[in-house]
């Protein structure tokens, strides 16, 4: 029972905010078809990296009030963790469904409306340019995007998680700190010393992952499992601060 009210509490707290960014990002469709028929062309691509990025920062910004509150009102930790879990696969499955309604409207107003285009991330990466989607390839678009979703929430999750207990410098220096080391130290190590091994296999990695729908989306869904993993690490034992 503590489960079922603690998802509940999630989910009004998600789709309260979740709410206004779709009707946004509705209005950012509907005005480009003003632009496209007073400018002569046009259209939108990749509209779903948006959501990606708001279900980012909806895992960041759900942990701080919600582990408090949890805690407080006698809800474990291991319970806290188990509806945060649910909680965000409901909220991707609601992200990715919406995002395929997007899909489905841009396409319907790119075949009736000349020099519109509407391309969702799935289009982009696995279909000719110009070719008309399918019903299966909307479904295939769904899972890709379900598991992106489920995969950036879960990683806003583990970033506030594991930031909880620290001070504003450590915020600060720690993500410097890491960027530095993946995209400066790292990169010169492995061309200095290894011939630049690691990177070569990283783009083969990456090679196989973009080839399939399913190479994709099974690799993003892990990767959020994985990150939620982690993420409990932290949350197992933590502490509530006292302070903001």
């Amino acid at each position: 029972m503590k489960i079922k009210s603690m998802v509940k509490y999630l989910m009004n707290d998600f789709i309260k905010g979740y709410v206004g960014f779709a009707a946004i990002i509705l209005v950012i469709i509907h005005l480009c078809l003003i632009l496209v028929a007073t400018d002569g062309g046009g259209g939108l691509g990749g509209m779903e990296f948006s959501t990606i990025i708001f279900m980012l920062i909806t895992g960041i910004i759900s942990y701080r009030e919600n582990i408090s509150m949890g805690i407080q009102n006698g809800i474990s930790r291991k319970t806290y963790f188990v509806s945060e879990i649910i909680a965000f696969i409901l909220f991707a499955l609601i992200g990715s469904c919406v995002d395929t309604i997007y899909c489905i409207l841009g396409n319907a107003y790119e075949s009736i409306i000349q020099d519109y285009s509407y391309d969702s991330i799935f289009e982009q990466v696995f279909l000719l340019n110009g070719e008309v989607p399918q019903a299966t390839d909307y479904l295939k678009g769904f899972l890709i995007m379900f598991s992106f979703d489920f995969m950036a929430v879960s990683a806003g999750l583990l970033i506030s998680a594991a930031f909880y207990r620290l001070n504003k410098v450590l915020r600060m220096l720690i993500p410097a700190a890491l960027y530095i080391l993946i995209f400066a130290v790292i990169p010169f190590v492995d061309a200095a010393l290894f011939d630049s091994f690691i990177s070569k296999k990283l783009a083969s990695y990456m090679k196989f992952v973009i080839e399939s729908f399913s190479h994709l989306s099974v690799t993003t869904f892990i990767g959020g499992v994985v990150l939620l993993a982690v993420s409990y690490l932290f949350i197992r034992r933590v502490q509530i601060a006292d302070r903001k």
